[in-house]
């Protein structure tokens, strides 16, 4: 008897010690866990100002490191609530991490290709414009013009025109990993490397944005080639040139009257489009859509008043010669001339430096950054908490007709007795339109969800469980607008408040 007695004494005691040592690896456990997914944030820090994904593989490699862990927690993971529940989701979450990640990383390798493409645009088109005003501006001296001309629009073709084919690949290429490279998890511990993984990505699909959205204002003429609307049109002014011009004050001012029409129909023009520039903000979808609509307007502003570059200049040139002449620069006539050149120049650089700039000009910029600001502010204000933002929605059960192959993912849902799901747009006509297709789609995507896989949906959104009653999942959608729709004068504003000056008087 005694014998026995000892035995289960020894029993208990060892049975107390297994239980004490699960205890310490317990808790081990959850300490290494821990501390290696506060690793995997860190190295997703500021991950978008880096130069390539090995901060990415970082994180990887840590990852793997939490689903060895986790597997050991499993074995002692015993009735303690966090260690089951780490258990039960760590994995998906893993899964899920990992997935996006390599998406991250096509995201990291694609984000720097197009930069400086724009600057080198820039220089050559200046460049060409110089060229360009030389020889209208000394047309007796430019025998040589048509040839040099079409050779130096023959090489930016070349150089151009296979580059931008190339970027506008990456461009979608880039568009499409973005749509995949999303994290979202409802675990406390994982919000660090949620935010970090979605800031990442965003800044950097920012960063493509800015860099790539000015190649088509600044190159697309370079990628015509000899094509390039100034060579045409220098090409056709020096053809129809003419070295007999008659050398007197009135000769000069009616030649300078239709210089000067020509100049103030470029203005007509710029002051039409601010109102088809309203236009496009006050009827266009989202704000990516919308800035992409501007790009094309500004495109063909630049195509329409293209001879506000060197072709126009040139005639000014040849024109400020003649005024500043021994024989004609002592009359009243010519001086007029002279300050109507200088101050038109003026004006049309003006014109050049804000019309033509598409979602580059300042004005336009902030009117288009401010669209997203209000998207965001609301999501801040309202979406926090046991609410949910950039909520998606399974594949499996939705479709988004407005953008296909994107995905579904609602702006909000608010959880609560009813979920709401609600889509943000501005008050334009057609992101109205389009946030009412979206909402509803969201709203019946879901159900879907629901009927299909409550556990799943549960999983990874828990506080949509508040909106179930009676086996039904009970859910709603609105539309939420922001003001964005500018008025005629402020659309004035997005250009120069110049005008081009009045005719000279022709008589002697």
């Amino acid at each position: 008897m005694k014998t026995w007695v000892a035995v289960g004494l020894m029993l208990l005691v060892v049975a107390r010690f297994a239980l004490a040592d699960d205890d310490s690896d317990r808790a081990d456990a959850i300490r290494a866990i821990d501390d290696k997914v506060k690793s995997i944030a860190g190295r997703l820090s500021s991950f978008d100002s880096q130069r390539d994904y090995s901060n990415a593989d970082d994180a990887l490699s840590y990852a793997r490191e939490v689903s060895d862990d986790v597997h050991k927690l499993e074995g002692v993971k015993g009735s303690d609530s966090r260690a089951n529940d780490i258990v039960s989701r760590y994995p998906g979450y893993l899964d899920s991490f990992r997935e996006a990640t390599k998406y991250l990383k096509k995201l990291k390798e694609l984000q720097f290709l197009a930069d400086g493409v724009a600057d080198r645009c820039a220089h050559d088109e200046a460049d060409l414009q110089t060229l360009i005003r030389n020889y209208v501006g000394r047309p007796d001296e430019a025998d040589e013009a048509s040839d040099k001309l079409r050779a130096k629009g023959q090489e930016y073709g070349r150089t151009y025109a296979p580059l931008l084919d190339k970027l506008k690949d990456v461009d979608s290429d880039l568009r499409s990993n973005a749509s995949y490279a999303r994290f979202d998890v409802s675990s406390d511990n994982w919000s660090d490397v949620k935010s970090n993984f979605t800031d990442a990505s965003s800044r950097i699909q920012s960063y493509w944005k800015d860099h790539y959205s000015p190649l088509d204002a600044a190159c697309k003429r370079l990628a015509l080639g000899e094509k390039h609307p100034d060579i045409e049109k220098a090409l056709a002014d020096l053809k129809n040139y003419t070295g007999n011009t008659k050398q007197t004050v009135t000769q000069l001012k009616k030649d300078y009257n239709t210089w000067l029409a020509d100049a103030r129909k470029l203005r007509e023009m710029t002051v039409q489009d601010h109102e088809t520039l309203r236009e496009v903000m006050c009827r266009t979808g989202g704000e990516y859509d919308m800035a992409q609509k501007v790009d094309e307007l500004a495109d063909r502003w630049a195509g329409q008043i293209s001879n506000v570059y060197g072709t126009i200049l040139g005639q000014s040139d040849r024109l400020g010669e003649r005024g500043a002449s021994d024989k004609l620069k002592k009359y009243k006539g010519a001086k007029e001339v002279l300050e109507g050149l200088r101050a038109n120049r003026a004006t049309l650089e003006k014109i050049k430096n804000s019309d033509l700039q598409g979602t580059n000009n300042p004005k336009t910029k902030a009117k288009l950054q401010y669209g997203i600001d209000e998207h965001a502010r609301w999501q801040s204000s309202n979406c926090g908490g046991s609410n949910y933002a950039e909520f998606e929605i399974s594949s499996t059960d939705c479709g988004n007709s407005i953008r296909p192959g994107s995905g579904c993912r609602a702006d909000c849902v608010l959880t609560g007795s009813t979920c709401m799901v609600v889509e943000i747009k501005s008050d334009a006509t057609t992101a109205q339109e389009q946030g009412d297709v979206q909402r509803e789609a969201y709203a019946r995507g879901l159900r879907d969800w629901y009927a299909r896989n409550k556990g799943e949906l549960f999983s990874k959104y828990p506080n949509i469980r508040a909106c179930e009653h009676d086996g039904k999942l009970e859910v709603e959608s609105r539309l939420q607008t922001y003001k964005f729709c500018p008025t005629s004068s402020e659309a004035k504003a997005f250009g120069e408040e110049v005008e081009i000056s009045p005719d000279v008087s022709e008589s002697d």
